[in-house]
């Protein structure tokens, strides 16, 4: 049986790659609206409670189905996130754009990407007993997952003073790293 140690550990192990990337997005996403960032924040939780609990509805059979590529799918949006961004950071207006890393379809993208763990995480929890209920596990994670982003968020925005004006490409290269790392260590 599953108790809430684990379910917050669980949370907590689901929501490293999102503060990564939530990191990587705070310091490049500077001329984002505080609407978007938020809405970034809010669809990442609902898209990892939503993936818990369509994984834990599926079960087995469908993770044996996804699991043969699902890292490749995170890899591919990640990466192509990463590559607009680098292009992104190559404009060459002198004024830049306002960035559009968190308009809605990148933000869509990037809560699929990122949660498609908490998908499988689902199918496991769905062969075990989980104490307090798949529900409330899901809304524990999906909280997480809001709260550890909206930290690295912030953390993002303090390095992208830092960064300046190569945020934006310096993003992307993480997003790439990120997206082959996922793609590496499911491959292994």
């Amino acid at each position: 049986m599953i108790g809430i140690v684990a379910i917050l550990l669980l949370g907590v192990a689901l929501s490293l790659d999102t503060f990564a990337v939530s990191v990587t997005l705070g310091a490049c996403c500077n001329r984002s609206t505080s609407f978007e960032r938020m809405r970034f924040l809010i669809l990442m939780g609902l898209f990892h409670v939503a993936m818990i609990l369509i994984g834990w509805l599926c079960g087995n059979t469908i993770h044996r189905i996804i699991e043969s590529f699902d890292h490749w799918i995170a890899f591919g949006l990640l990466a192509f996130l990463g590559v607009k961004m680098i292009i992104e950071s190559f404009s060459s207006n002198e004024e830049p754009p306002k960035s559009t890393v968190l308009s809605l379809q990148n933000t869509l993208l990037l809560c699929v990407a990122d949660s498609i763990d908490a998908l499988a995480t689902g199918f496991s929890l769905s062969m075990q007993s989980v104490r307090i209920g798949i529900v409330w596990a899901a809304l524990i994670i999906g909280f997480l997952a809001f709260l550890i982003s909206g930290l690295g968020i912030q953390l993002g925005r303090y390095f992208s003073s830092k960064l300046g004006a190569k945020a934006t490409l310096v993003g992307g290269i993480i997003l790439i790293v990120i997206g082959a790392r996922i793609l590496i260590e499911h491959t292994m």
